[in-house]
């Protein structure tokens, strides 16, 4: 929180390759940390089998998920408050009290048998809330300091490195916690005990990398503030450029591919392709797998050929992956090694369309004075859909389950979507200027 401390100095266009500054491994701490502690309780499937142990029918366990995305709203009415604060002390206090209430998800089996189910759903939608409100208040501050301290000119690798780590550790984590239910059961422990483990361990771990990013350069509060009215016609004037508006629009055909595919996929494996619970949760080590190898490859492909050029290919060969889902059912005993590629080559092309994006977004279309508006935006707009997408996935399942008795696949409408969305993002990501820069 030091404002003494000095950015990184921008490599004019040309110059040599510029590396990775060493203080990043601070940021990749966090994320790590971060992303493993959501994907392995509140973000994960896990979390839903654990509410399952506390009685929750599917009605209020779909309320309570469906509270992260819409939080991110809160961006619009936030980010100049989390600017006056200051980047960095904002992160920190804001991410770091949201660990807490994670923690406090550990007593719910207490609360449920001391005061019952009604009392305890209370407790955990509470919980959650505050926790998505915290959540919301950080990442604002946190996407506007990203484009202080990671130099333009390696961010694709940053980016990348980061996926690959998160994805190895939430690997581990879930295999471990995996690991947990199935041997608490022989041990004497009760169905909640591994979950509430893992609540109480993971939130602390996670609390040491939030205050790692200390050590990150940037995040100081601007010596003038600026009036809050400011901030608001800032997202007005973002909102007005038309560049940004069809990045937008191709971003948010990404966020419905990924909606729809996390929200509609294990529903729709265990339904029509007859999976079983446990064979749904191995498939996400698949994903993370693809995950790793796409953060890999496409982390350094953009910095090379340019984040526009791979984001194309990337969404051209998804267009095909609906495809594949839709013949799942009929593959017989192939269809679970193909549900394992299926589940793979989502987490190559969604996190190497989400690197991509990332790039093309903070090299050439925020900028640097405008920041916390550009990025506000952006940040409310994709938590917006990405809590509508599935909704709308799932009334449309609903409406095609009478089709489906004349043989039509009741998820067709939602798996053509995907594969439109990833045509229309080719469009789209095609008429977007600037961030496709390669070195």
């Amino acid at each position: 929180m030091n404002p003494s401390r000095e950015l990184p100095i921008r490599a004019m266009p040309g110059a040599p390759r510029e590396d990775v500054p060493s203080y990043i491994k601070w940021f990749y701490f966090q994320t790590t940390s971060n992303i493993a502690l959501i994907n392995c309780t509140l973000g994960g499937p896990l979390f839903s089998l654990y509410l399952g142990t506390l009685g929750l029918d599917a009605a209020r366990i779909g309320m309570v998920v469906s509270l992260f995305p819409f939080m991110q709203v809160l961006a619009l009415v936030s980010g100049g408050l989390v600017e006056r604060m200051g980047f960095c002390r904002a992160f920190v206090i804001f991410h770091g009290v949201r660990k807490f209430f994670v923690i406090a998800l550990a007593a719910a089996p207490w609360v449920l048998t001391m005061w019952g189910p009604a009392v305890a759903f209370g407790f955990v939608a509470a919980c959650v809330a505050a926790f998505g409100i915290l959540r919301s208040l950080g990442e604002t501050a946190i996407y506007p300091w990203m484009k202080e301290f990671i130099p333009d000119e390696c961010r694709g690798r940053v980016l990348g490195t980061a996926v690959v780590w998160s994805a190895i550790t939430t690997v581990a984590g879930m295999l471990l916690l995996s690991g947990l239910v199935h041997q608490g059961a022989k041990w004497g422990w009760r169905p909640a005990a591994p979950f509430q483990l893992a609540f109480v361990v993971l939130p602390l771990l996670a609390l040491c990398g939030v205050m790692g990013t200390t050590k990150l350069p940037g995040g100081h509060s601007p010596r003038r503030h600026k009036p809050l009215a400011i901030f608001f016609c800032g997202l007005k004037r973002a909102l007005r450029d038309a560049n940004f508006r069809r990045f937008l629009l191709g971003d948010a055909m990404i966020v419905g591919i990924s909606a729809l595919f996390v929200g509609l996929m294990p529903v729709y494996l265990l339904t029509v392709a007859a999976f079983d619970s446990a064979q749904i949760l191995l498939l996400g080590i698949a994903q993370m797998a693809g995950a790793v190898c796409s953060g890999y490859f496409n982390g350094r492909a953009v910095d090379r050929l340019g984040s526009r050029r791979v984001l194309l290919r990337i969404l051209a060969g998804f267009s095909l992956l609906p495809a594949l889902w839709l013949a799942l059912p009929g593959l017989g005993r192939w269809s679970i090694p193909a549900a394992y590629l299926v589940y793979f080559l989502f987490g190559f092309v969604y996190n190497g369309a989400a690197i991509a994006v990332v790039r093309i977004l903070y090299n050439g279309i925020v900028p640097q004075k405008r920041k916390t508006e550009y990025l506000a935006v952006r940040y409310a707009v994709s938590g917006a859909l990405a809590g509508f997408f599935p909704l709308l996935g799932g009334l449309s399942v609903c409406w095609m389950d009478s089709a489906s008795k004349h043989g039509v696949c009741s998820y067709l409408p939602a798996f053509l979507a995907c594969m439109l969305a990833s045509l229309g993002g080719v469009i789209v990501f095609r008429g977007v200027g600037g961030g496709d820069a390669a070195r």
